[in-house]
């Protein structure tokens, strides 16, 4: 079963090793950073809408081959677009999508 397949049967799917230990870690200094100075309030935990926009110093991942080449396969489209809906969160309780366990 193809990633498509699993992502129309099931909505989402989980990919692993998107990111290098050190990417990972750009990353999550880069939004405790963020989160440290701005944020909106929601569920005890804190929501940054819009972070593709709002979060210059994220704005690497959008460009990243491997993440380009996974949607290029699931949508079966070289042209990928990024719309700039995009949210951030740390620490949120509950409201989570139905992927969440």
């Amino acid at each position: 079963m193809t990633r498509r397949d699993m992502l129309e049967r099931d909505d989402y799917i989980v990919v692993l090793n998107v990111l290098s230990a050190a990417g990972t870690g750009r990353l999550r200094e880069t939004l405790l950073t963020h989160f440290s100075q701005q944020w909106v309030p929601v569920c005890l935990g804190k929501h940054q809408p819009s972070a593709a926009i709002e979060i210059p110093g994220i704005s690497w991942i959008f460009r990243r081959p491997h993440i380009l080449a996974i949607f290029r396969e699931l949508f079966g489209t070289p042209q990928i677009v990024v719309a700039g809906n995009c949210d951030v969160h740390m620490n949120v309780l509950n409201e989570w999508h139905k992927d969440a366990p």
